[in-house]
């Protein structure tokens, strides 16, 4: 990567740390056709593609929040990476809540190294792709808003659990956290996913 880009980066990931609305835009912008690819390469029988979409999102968000520059990879890489680590998190969340049957062929034991950021999954059926990058960038072309427009339409206790969620806490941890059922939180997090999608409508 040119050193002028990367430390354009590396300064827009400092400012969208501290929540700067702008440089949360500048990544959603400058990675959304990565989103819509990665989340071609995955499925879900029975979910639609935009809930594969709103996985991927998160996988961004996490990447911003944890690159270390310092590491060797860059945050192409390492967002790639967190992108893929999150669509098999729901992959392996809707198998343990039986909420979406998985193809009787998919095996969930794959093991995958920690740095392999263009790995195969065995556990994930490869699907093609409904829409073109382009189809999906005019669709979505309000995309880089989401965040803004999330923070407005969340409640407190949304916004907790999404955090919560974020920082990798199992639905188990949350329920205790809050002294709520599971059932609740993973209530709240689909209301959240709903309106996320809502705004890209």
């Amino acid at each position: 990567m040119d050193n002028s880009v990367n430390q354009e980066e590396l300064a827009m990931l400092e400012l969208a740390r501290r929540g700067d609305t702008e440089a949360l835009e500048y990544f959603f912008s400058k990675y959304q056709s990565v989103i819509y690819w990665k989340s071609t390469q995955y499925f879900l029988q029975g979910a639609e593609r935009d809930d594969l979409i709103q996985e991927a999102m998160i996988g961004l968000f996490k990447a911003i929040r944890d690159y270390d520059k310092t590491k060797e990879a860059s945050f192409r890489s390492f967002a790639e990476m967190c992108i893929n680590r999150q669509l098999l998190s729901a992959v392996k969340r809707a198998s343990r809540q039986k909420n979406i049957p998985l193809n009787n062929s998919v095996s969930l034991d794959t093991p995958m190294a920690e740095d392999d950021v263009d790995w195969t999954l065995l556990d994930v059926i490869s699907e093609k792709a409904a829409e073109t990058p382009e189809d999906f960038l005019i669709k979505n072309e309000d995309l880089i808003h989401v965040a803004r427009q999330l923070e407005q339409v969340t409640s407190e206790f949304e916004k907790e659990v999404l955090k919560q969620y974020l920082e990798g806490k199992s639905y188990q941890e949350m329920a205790l956290y809050f002294n709520k059922k599971e059932k609740a939180i993973d209530n709240a997090l689909q209301r959240v996913k709903k309106k996320m999608m809502k705004q890209l409508e």
